[in-house]
């Protein structure tokens, strides 16, 4: 009896994690891009550590996430806040992941040749990539763009990243990495540009950004309110909920951050988010973010802290139930 019960958890543990690495195996191939909901990490290239020049300085001040991105993606996320920069090795350019002058041990480069071998492994599944360029970390060095361009259209990469177009569906996904610039690096994108990103409050802002490439163009919702302290947290949750609740307009992607930071510390004469501060605001913004999922379908990207985890630094993050709430929310 009590073998069949620990064989029983065994089967169900395991079949749990199978469908955390290929969930989108049940997707219906037609269905709109637009219409997945599909969990994402913010500044996801922190889960990796950072080097050891800023070891102590990003565990106090620049940790948004808890798992690598290796980890991150067996957990079930499938859309990822990159912010390469240049850095000098072996007297060549290459991309490395930073958060604001805090460099991770994260590759851009290997960053997405692993997620390539995910979606070649797991050919049901598909990746949504949103990078920017984080000047902060290179003191906005002009090579970047001339650095990126050669390595995305690079014949081992440029052949697994679809390019966008607001028709794009699931089958079109399948297999492939939809890679989307905040920066221009060429006069076309490969994969696509966003323009007008915001990080306003107000719902015009937040409806104006547009998504192209060489294949066309289309709208693109987007909520990224970062600051939370005091009665800004209202704020936030509130712009959530109307993202959310946003009745399914065309293909109109929406991407709507869960991320923010309720706490400062001061660092010489300059004052950081803290660690703390991205814990403390998941532990409000993923847990409402899991309530609201039960009053709408499609839900789009959501980009959160501490995904995988629900515990973290002693907060309750729940960021594992978050990214498995909107996993399910495809299969209502």
């Amino acid at each position: 009896m009590k073998k069949t019960i620990f064989c029983g958890i065994i089967c169900l543990l395991l079949s749990t994690t199978a469908k955390a690495d290929n969930w989108m195996a049940q997707l219906d191939d037609a269905t709109p891009l637009c219409q997945v909901s599909i969990p994402g990490t913010h500044d996801a290239g922190t889960g990796n550590g950072f080097t050891t020049e800023w070891a102590e300085y990003g565990k106090q001040f620049g940790q948004t996430q808890e798992c690598s991105i290796a980890e991150q993606w067996a957990s079930g996320i499938r859309a990822f806040d990159l912010r390469p920069a240049i850095i000098k090795r072996d007297g060549k350019n290459h991309l490395q992941i930073f958060h604001g002058v805090l460099q991770t041990k994260a590759s851009f480069e290997e960053t997405i040749r692993l997620l390539i071998s995910n979606v070649t492994l797991a050919p049901s599944e598909f990746a949504v990539v949103v990078f920017r360029h984080e000047t902060d970390g290179d003191k906005n060095n002009p090579e970047w763009a001339a650095t990126m361009k050669a390595f995305l259209n690079s014949p081992d990469i440029k052949p697994y990243i679809v390019n966008y177009r607001p028709s794009l569906t699931v089958k079109d996904m399948r297999g492939k990495i939809l890679v989307l610039a905040r920066k221009h690096y060429d006069d076309t994108p490969v994969g696509g540009y966003i323009e007008n990103w915001s990080s306003e409050e107000g719902i015009k802002d937040q409806v104006g950004a547009t998504i192209w490439s060489t294949e066309g163009r289309g709208c693109l919702f987007v909520q990224d309110y970062y600051e939370t302290k005091g009665r800004h947290m209202q704020t936030k949750l509130s712009c959530m909920e109307r993202m959310i609740l946003t009745p399914e307009v065309g293909n109109v992607l929406r991407i709507n951050h869960a991320s923010a930071y309720t706490q400062e510390a001061m660092l010489g004469n300059e004052s950081f988010a803290t660690s703390d501060g991205y814990r403390d605001n998941a532990a409000h913004t993923n847990k409402f973010a899991s309530r609201l999922l039960r009053q709408q379908k499609s839900v789009g990207i959501i980009m959160m802290d501490y995904a995988g985890v629900n515990k973290s630094g002693g907060y309750k993050v729940r960021g594992l139930e978050l990214t498995q709430a909107i996993i399910q929310q495809n299969f209502k």
